[in-house]
Formats: structure tokens, C-alpha cells, sequence
């Protein structure tokens, strides 16, 4: 996998968009926190590390990810 964003411990108001390479689009999106457990994004929200993320797939290759925080460790999204 490809590792995105490393969100360093106690992020707060997580805004990211991010543009995916077409070779890249049909892959899943993985959370992985402190403890490197993974968390597959399968839904529109998803809590990891406490925090709350908003997850929202725009055309084919754009993906937004938005949340509160701040995270209790570091958050990887690969």
C-alpha cells in the first residue's frame, strides 16, 4: 500500500483532499493507528484514535477526509 498522510498525535480540525492516480483507484483506503491496527474505510465515517473522520468519494479519483480530532496517537492513511 501506498501511505498518503501520517497525522501526527493530537491533530485537530482535519481537513485533507486528496487526489488519487488512476492506478491508484480501486484500491482501499486503511487507517492504521499507534498500535499499526488496520482500519478499513468501508463506510462514510469511521472513528479512529477517537477522533471522528467524514470520508467522501467525489468523480472517480478524489477522495475528501475531514475531521474534528485531536487524535489520541499518530493516524497513518495509506
Amino acid at each position: 500500500t501506498t501511505r498518503l498522510v501520517t497525522l501526527p498525535k493530537s491533530s485537530s480540525n482535519i481537513i485533507l483532499d486528496i487526489e488519487l492516480p488512476d492506478n491508484l483507484v480501486k484500491e482501499k483506503l486503511l487507517f492504521r493507528d499507534g498500535r499499526r491496527r488496520r482500519y478499513e474505510a468501508l463506510f462514510n465515517y469511521l472513528i479512529v484514535e477517537g477522533t471522528l473522520f467524514n470520508i467522501e468519494r467525489f468523480n472517480k479519483n478524489m477522495i475528501s477526509i475531514s475531521g474534528k480530532g485531536p487524535t489520541m496517537a499518530t493516524v497513518i492513511i495509506s
